[in-house]
């Protein structure tokens, strides 16, 4: 028998944050100097179309990989953690969802974060805030530390899968599971949940949480 009974699980982006974390990251070695300025911009030029034009996610992450990072070393992105977390991350957490996540820890409840941002991302921020688990899109390096290849994204569907299976996992109802996240391309994510909640969310995401009476925060 488990011995949690309430599972709470969040979106990483412009949720836990107020701002997208890989796009922190690139800004950070940006100004290091550590990659070059047109695959930086690339990168910005990418995110904008997907925020604002309906690039789809895996397009995003695709041509972003092509252009920045593959054959890259990821030592170069491990050496800057510390201060992506301490200098970076910290000053853009979104303190009221923060706060329920601190909440969720407090009561003893099974927490997650899952994220479409790269897992080489997402795992450091996970680890930071002290969730249970987490998932991101999984980003492949190889024995000599550089990035090869993205196995797989992690969209809305895929967290929906995941959740579904740790509810069975865990035991847990869908009455005692709470998601959060700000977009509507999380809809069968938080559908997942009995306690789906949204987060300063989208408009295709709000029309859906007053239709179906969701908590908005």
């Amino acid at each position: 028998m488990s011995k949690y009974d309430t599972v709470s699980v969040f979106d990483l982006d412009h949720t836990i944050l107020r701002t997208n974390a890989s796009k922190l990251l690139f800004l950070l070695l940006h100004e290091k100097d550590d990659f070059p300025v047109p695959s930086h911009m690339t990168s910005l030029y990418y995110y904008m179309r997907h925020k604002f034009f309906g690039m789809e996610l895996p397009t995003v992450h695709s041509i972003v990989f092509e252009k920045f990072l593959r054959n890259r070393s990821y030592r170069i992105i491990e050496k800057y953690i510390p201060e992506f977390i301490e200098e970076w991350v910290i000053r853009e957490i979104y303190f009221p969802v923060y706060s329920k996540l601190q909440e969720a820890i407090q009561m003893g409840h099974y927490t997650a974060i899952y994220s479409n941002a790269p897992n080489f991302v997402v795992r450091p921020i996970a680890e930071y805030l002290g969730v249970h688990e987490w998932m991101g899109s999984n980003y492949e390096i190889d024995d000599e530390g550089n990035f090869t290849h993205i196995s797989s994204f992690c969209l809305g569907e895929d967290k929906a899968r995941r959740l579904e299976s740790l509810m069975a996992e865990l035991n847990i109802p869908k009455e005692r599971i709470y998601t959060y996240s700000d977009s509507i391309l999380d809809k069968e994510f938080l559908e997942a949940s009995g306690n789906p909640v949204g987060v300063r969310p989208d408009a295709k995401l709000k029309a859906l949480c007053e239709k179906n009476q969701w908590t908005m925060m």
